[in-house]
Formats: structure tokens, C-alpha cells, sequence
């Protein structure tokens, strides 16, 4: 390519010495493909000296790839003009170059092949239609009320022809030659495409087109059925609706208008919808709205028959109070407001929640019988479009009188005040009570007690009485039940005797009681005792007439509580009981060990006052017999040869006593120890062994009278070069045995 660029330049610079070009092409023109080589264009070149030149060399610009491409082409001989010759290029040098749709730039260069010098044409541009028959897409939408046809092509521009016919193979009559064509029917299309230059042949394409593809809106139908008569303050269905048909993405909207000419936007958008008849218009209709709202179509209209609401079921009066048992006032009424022709009944109930209609009671005004209990009553409004019940109105019934009860029978002692009298409280009745009291001694004849409470408080009595209560109101009156007060006779018979002096610890006679009398007859007996007659305590368990101390140890004063179940208690005279000083024994203390034959150390005792001493000794702790001359507080026995206990008896006029006994313990002497295994002569470092015969235990010493060992057989390894050793007995009887060397 650098070989073919380079040998442009060299032609350009030789035509313009030596040609020029006098005739070419316009720079752009159309050209069929199909019928090229007949109208192949021809151009001619004037060059330098007329010499005919029968080549010439074509440069195409190929634009997929940007270079030239070279091919040779001859000139034939032209006419000339004003003395310029001209050639013509007839063959056809272009075909095998063309891109379909697209322009093609090209530039031709001429040069003499006897040297004589080149020349560049200017450069212009081909646009090569190819005729296509296929097409590429046909795309059917619609939009609203018409149908788009859509037909492109792969390769170059079409112009379009629109037929149409009622049948697949009928006449198709032209309808127009838009790129898009707005269907108003439904039948079979046909298109032909015809390129917009090279024209002689073209393609159809046939579309059918059915009745879903066109917008044939229809806005459905309100059955009058739905309209009523209807009560206007109920729920009104208006669902007998036919749907709208045809359209594509339909929506409702609601209107309503009190004279048809005027419509209301309702704002509701359901096919089928709910009302409350008072608050619509007379008159409604549905609107169904397509293509985005560019389409809509009218229901028909319907009115809606209202018959009007109950208003109010009006008012009853005749709140009101009655005693049991009896009629109240008339209960009246006022009319009901709405509802057109209204009926009526009344109503009554025991709790103001569950009702019952009332036979017989449909008027305007009603007077109910005896009531025994309170009710309400209220009136109810009947109308073609609902009830409605008026206010309630209470007829309180009191409740039967009761008078209630008075408590209760007591028995009291005498001359003493009863408990209260207390009454319940009345019920029923109107309840301004008021009270009145009375009483009797016989239960027949009575008197006005004087009282006019509820409960009563009588006085002091000295005599059984009897009373009751009567209750008077506004709704009658009646008596209480009877209560009686006993009153018993004085407690009496209530003292005691038993005034005696003892010995410490001495048996006491019986404090007897006498016989309590009065007061009910029913007696319960407490007795207490006291050191100073000022503090009292309770004996437990001293619950007879009569009653036996025990265990006093000390002067003591008594008396009895009487008491009975309803008329407190009465306290007995004082008895004493005196109690000699207790005989105390005393302690002795002495008890040690001796040797036989020595006297052992004085046996002491505690002082004891009021009293006699004797002193005894046994030799078995079981056998006494008195020393005499032993009548000391202490006593030092004399030497003494065998072990004895000893004891000491104090003796007043409640008796004698014997305090603790001591014993003392009389050793005998021990015998002289022997001692064996002794020899005469022991070498140095000879073991020494010796014994003592005896069952005591001995302590054997050195001659400084060091104690070596307390055993019976002594062993010694180590002893002086001479000396003798002692035997000495724990008793401290040192007994000398033969020394040893």
C-alpha cells in the first residue's frame, strides 16, 4: 500500500502538470444495484496533446478498511468539445466493491502508458441500493383505540403501502402509505414495501387483526334492582353491576348528582360498591375510564328511593319510688321523630340489660301494675327502617319492710347492768325509720321503755325483764322479736376456815369452804395464797370447794375465789397457816487417813440454831450409835485403832435431823521388808540386783539419801567403791538393810 500511496503522488503531480480533469460525476448520486452496469456513469478526461491512452487505473476506497483498492480500466475515444477530448469510462468497474446501504467514496487515476503523465479525479461519493425482500421485524401495539403497525428493514429505507380487505381472500383496498397506520376495524391488513429508489420490485406482509386488538369500551350496566326503596341510613349494596368490557386497564369512578346535570366526584373506585343512602346523592352512575383516562364511557343512571331514618324512638318520663308491693304513677311518652309510620312497645327489665316486651303495652303512654321489685321500662320505636328505643325510666321498689331483730337473751347477776340491746338495722320499706321501745315483766303487759334509737341500754336490774322494738316508717310498721334478761339472785355461803400453826415441812389440815349459794348455781372455785396478804397469786389446779396446802415452807395466808358463768365473783375471807422455822441439819466435814493408834484431826460442822447436838459413829455407815459426850457443834475423836464413819444428829420440837457422814481411814503398820538377792562382795562393775519382798511399794535410796528408783527389784550398774543403801517405805518408814560393797 505504501508502493500504491506513493505512486498517486507521482500521478497527481503529473496531471497537474499535464491534464486536467474537464468532466466527472456529481459528487453524490443513487444508483440501483441491480440495474448498474445499464447506467454505469461515464466521465471523461481532456489530457495534454489529445493522445489517445487506452488505460486507466481506479482507486476505490474500500470504508470497512480504510485503503484502496486498484483496478485497471480502459478509455475509449470521445467527442470533443471547444477542443478538449474526452473519454468515458464504460465498464463496469464498481460492483465488486459496493456495501449495500452504505455510501461508497471512490477517486480515479488516469496515466498515460507511453509516460506522457497522470491524473487524479476528484474524489466522489456512490450511495449502491440493493433491493432486499427480507424484513426484518413487523411489530402490532396498540395504543388506545387504534392498532400501530411497525415494519423496518434490514438494509436501506422502504416506503410503505396500507391495504386492507373485510377477508383473508378478498379485495384489499389502499388505505394510505404511512410508516404507521391507526386501525379503527378489525379484518386483514396487508403492507407492501417498496425501497425508495430501485423501486420496480417489492414485498407484502399481511397482518390480521381481530377484535381483541380494538378498543371497543363498553361501560357495563347498574341494575335498578339495587336502587331500593332502601332505609338511608343502612349499608346499601349497589354489587348487581356488569363489568365494563373492551379498553385495556380499566378504572371506575363513581358519581353522584341530586339533578342529573351536576355530577359529584364520590371519589369511590371499586366496580361495585357499599353506601349509606343519607349521605350519597339522588342519582349515581359509574364512569369507566381507559388509555390512561383518554377514554371513558357512562353507566347508566339509577335513583336511589331513601325512605327516611328513625330519628329518635322518643322520650318517657315517670322515674319514681314505691313501696313493696304496690302500682306506680303512669309512665308517658313523647312521639318518635323519622322513621314514617312508627309503632310501639314497651319493654321492662329487672338489671337494665336483658329486656322483655310487655303484653298488650303498645301505646304512647303505660301504667304498670304492683311491682315487688325495681324495674326499668323503657318504650321502643318499630318503623320500616329499624327501632329505636327511648330513655329509661326506674320504678325503685323498696323492699318489704323488715325490722329487723334485737339480741339477745342474757343473763345477768343481780342489780347488775345487761349488755346493750342491739338491733339491726331495718331494710326495705320507705327508711325514715323511727323507734320505739318497750318492756314487761310478764310478757304481757308493756310499757314504754322511753327509748326511740336503734339499740337500748338498760339500767341496773334487781328483777328478769323482758322487751322488744317496733319500727315505723313511711311504708308501715311491725316488732321486733322479744329478748328476756334473767337476773339471778346474790352470790352468797362463800367463806372459808383452816387457821393453823405447823412444823416446817409438816402435813396441813384442809381449808374447807362453804356451800356458795346464788347467782345462777353454777360455781367454779380458784384459791390463792399470799406471805404479806397484800400480793396474791393463783394456785394452779385448785379448782374444788375445799382445798389441802402442800409444801409450805414459810407463814402463809389463803383464800378462795368463787366465781360463776354469768355474775362475776366474790373472794373468801383470809386464813393463815403458820410454819415453824425449818430444822436444818448442817454439814460436817473431816473426812482423812491416819495411822493405826494415832488421833485423827477435829471433825468440824455448821452452826445450827434452836437445836440439840449428838454425835455418832458406825462402823458400817448403817449401824449408829451415839458418843457420849459428843453434844458439841465439833468433835476431836480420840486415838484410833480401825476405820469409822461419823455423823451429827440436831434435834428441835418438829424432829430430829442427821447431817452428812465422814469417814476415817485407819492404816495399819507395815511389816519389816526383807531383802534378797543381796550378796556380800560385788566386783567393780558388777550388776547388783536386789529385791524386796511385799506387795507395797518402796523407794530405794543412796547413803546421801538420794531416791534412785521406786521399784521392789532394784538393779544398780553404777554405785560408790563402798557404802550401804537404804530401803525406805512410802509411809516414810526408812528400814536398813545389810550394806553391800
Amino acid at each position: 500500500m505504501k508502493k500504491i500511496f506513493f505512486l498517486f503522488v507521482i500521478l497527481l503531480a503529473v496531471l497537474r502538470v499535464y491534464g486536467r480533469v474537464d468532466h466527472f460525476p456529481s459528487y453524490m448520486q443513487y444508483y440501483c444495484y441491480e440495474n448498474f452496469s445499464l447506467v454505469a456513469p461515464s466521465f471523461g478526461i481532456y489530457v495534454n496533446g489529445c493522445q489517445y491512452h487506452d488505460k486507466v487505473t481506479v482507486y476505490i476506497l474500500d470504508k470497512s478498511s480504510s485503503e484502496y483498492v486498484q483496478r485497471d480500466e480502459y478509455l475509449c475515444p470521445a467527442t470533443s468539445t471547444n477542443g478538449s477530448t474526452y473519454v468515458y469510462l464504460t465498464s463496469n468497474i464498481y460492483q465488486d466493491y459496493l456495501k449495500y446501504g452504505s455510501p461508497l467514496e471512490y477517486k480515479t487515476v488516469i496515466f498515460d502508458n507511453y509516460g506522457n503523465g497522470t491524473t487524479w479525479t476528484s474524489s466522489f461519493i456512490m450511495n449502491i441500493d440493493k433491493y432486499n425482500e427480507d424484513i426484518s421485524t413487523v411489530n402490532v401495539s396498540q395504543t388506545c383505540n387504534t392498532l400501530s403497525l411497525n415494519v423496518s428493514r434490514s438494509n436501506g429505507s422502504v416506503a410503505y403501502q396500507w391495504y386492507y380487505s373485510s377477508t383473508e381472500d378478498g379485495e384489499y383496498e389502499y388505505l394510505d402509505n404511512t410508516t404507521t397506520h391507526q386501525v379503527s376495524q378489525s379484518g386483514y391488513y396487508k403492507v407492501r414495501l417498496k425501497p425508495e429508489r430501485c423501486n420496480k420490485r417489492y414485498t407484502e406482509k399481511f397482518i390480521t387483526v381481530p377484535n381483541t386488538y380494538l378498543n371497543n369500551l363498553s361501560p357495563g350496566s347498574i341494575s335498578s334492582s339495587v336502587s331500593g326503596p332502601v332505609c338511608d341510613n343502612e349499608t346499601l349494596q349497589i354489587n348487581e353491576v356488569a363489568p365494563a368490557t373492551g379498553g385495556n386497564t380499566l378504572t371506575y369512578q363513581w358519581y353522584g348528582s341530586d339533578d342529573q346535570t351536576s355530577w359529584t366526584n364520590m371519589y369511590l373506585s371499586s366496580g361495585s360498591i357499599n353506601v349509606i343512602p343519607k349521605n350519597v346523592k339522588q342519582y349515581l352512575r359509574r364512569t369507566v375510564y381507559s388509555c390512561d383516562g383518554v377514554l371513558t364511557a357512562q353507566s347508566n343512571v339509577i335513583q336511589i328511593s331513601k325512605i327516611p331514618e328513625l330519628v329518635s324512638g322518643g322520650t318517657i318520663s315517670g322515674d319514681q319510688s314505691i313501696c313493696y308491693n304496690t302500682s306506680p304513677g303512669k309512665l308517658t311518652g313523647s312521639e318518635a321523630t323519622g322513621g314514617g309510620t312508627v309503632s310501639y312497645s314497651w319493654q321492662s327489665s329487672e338489671d337494665n340489660l336483658t329486656w322483655s316486651d310487655i303484653p298488650g303495652a303498645n301505646q304512647l303512654d303505660y301504667g304498670p301494675g304492683a311491682l315487688s321489685k325495681t324495674t326499668y321500662f323503657r318504650r321502643v320505636a318499630s318503623s320500616t327502617c329499624g327501632t329505636k328505643a327511648s330513655n329509661t325510666v326506674t320504678v325503685s321498689v323498696f323492699a318489704s319492710l323488715s325490722v329487723g331483730n334485737i339480741a339477745s337473751d342474757q343473763v345477768i347477776c343481780y342489780n347488775t347492768v345487761p349488755n346493750n340491746i342491739v338491733g339491726t338495722t331495718p331494710g326495705g320499706g320507705y327508711g325514715n325509720y323511727a323507734y320505739t321501745w318497750y318492756y314487761s315483766y310478764d310478757n304481757t303487759n308493756w310499757e314504754d321503755a322511753k327509748n326511740t334509737i336503734r339499740d337500748y341500754q338498760p339500767s341496773a336490774l334487781k328483777k328478769t325483764v323482758l322487751y322488744k322494738r317496733k319500727v315505723t316508717d313511711n311504708c308501715g310498721s311491725g316488732y321486733s322479736n322479744t329478748v328476756t334478761i334473767t337476773v339471778n339472785s346474790e352470790l352468797g355461803s362463800i367463806n372459808i376456815t383452816g387457821d393453823q400453826s405447823i412444823c416446817y415441812g409438816a402435813t396441813i389440815n384442809t381449808l374447807v369452804g362453804e356451800t356458795p349459794s346464788g347467782a345462777g348455781g353454777t360455781f367454779t372455785f380458784k384459791w390463792q395464797s399470799s406471805t404479806d396478804k397484800t400480793n396474791w397469786f393463783d394456785i394452779p389446779n385448785t379448782n374444788s370447794k375445799d382445798y389441802q396446802p402442800t409444801n409450805i415452807t414459810q407463814t402463809t395466808y389463803f383464800r378462795r375465789v368463787t366465781s360463776t358463768t354469768s355474775c362475776g365473783m366474790a373472794t373468801s375471807n383470809n386464813v393463815k397457816i403458820t410454819v415453824g422455822s425449818q430444822l436444818n441439819e448442817g454439814t460436817i466435814t473431816g473426812a482423812q487417813q491416819i495411822c493405826e493408834g494415832t488421833k485423827p484431826n477435829t471433825i468440824t460442822g455448821t452452826a445450827v440454831e434452836g437445836i440439840t447436838y449428838q454425835w455418832q459413829s458406825s462402823s458400817n455407815g448403817d449401824v449408829w450409835e451415839n458418843i457420849a459426850g459428843g453434844n458439841t457443834q465439833n468433835f476431836a475423836p480420840n486415838e484410833m485403832t480401825s476405820s469409822r464413819y461419823f455423823r451429827r444428829a440436831v434435834t428441835s420440837g418438829c424432829g430430829t435431823k442427821y447431817s452428812n457422814s465422814v469417814f476415817v481411814t485407819v492404816y495399819p503398820k507395815p511389816s519389816q521388808p526383807v531383802v534378797s538377792g543381796l550378796k556380800s562382795l560385788y566386783c567393780k562393775g558388777e550388776k547388783a540386783s536386789v529385791s524386796i519382798d511385799g506387795t507395797l511399794t518402796y523407794s530405794w535410796y543412796d547413803r546421801m539419801v538420794v531416791c534412785l528408783k521406786r521399784v521392789r527389784h532394784l538393779i544398780l550398774t553404777r554405785y560408790p567403791k563402798t557404802g550401804p543403801f537404804l530401803l525406805k517405805l512410802l509411809i516414810q518408814i526408812t528400814v536398813k538393810a545389810r550394806p553391800f560393797n
